[in-house]
């Protein structure tokens, strides 16, 4: 018998760790398929000029990667391109151009390691 106001929520069994991995990927093909959508509405030209403009600022003279963080990065590429980066678009953009530098550098063989070899 259900009373007007007795509370009838149901609780749901856990599901198994096959089912959340396949929602997980899921997700992710997700999340890619709209990535890929996304870099598709910027031209090609802009898009080399901010991985272009990213990578200039990333590897200056001036550039300290302790200090130096994304929003400064697309504060600057911005002034050199003339272009609103803070648009979520353009975040994405910025923040995967400074992603793959970084993993570059990282696996880059120090000055000392080169010494030594």
């Amino acid at each position: 018998m259900n009373f007007k106001g007795e509370n009838t929520t149901r609780t749901l069994p856990l599901s198994p760790p096959s089912l959340k991995s396949e929602l997980r990927s899921a997700r992710r093909k997700k999340e890619e398929a709209s990535r890929r959508k996304m870099e598709a509405q910027i031209d090609k030209e802009t898009r080399r000029k901010i991985k272009k403009s990213v990578k200039n600022i990333l590897q200056g003279e001036d550039a300290n990667l302790y200090v130096l963080n994304e929003k400064l990065v697309r504060q600057k590429a911005s002034a050199d391109l003339n272009l609103d980066l803070n648009q979520p678009l353009y975040k994405k953009l910025v923040r995967k151009h400074v992603e793959n530098f970084l993993i570059q550098e990282k696996s880059k063989p120090k000055i000392a390691e080169k010494i030594i070899k």
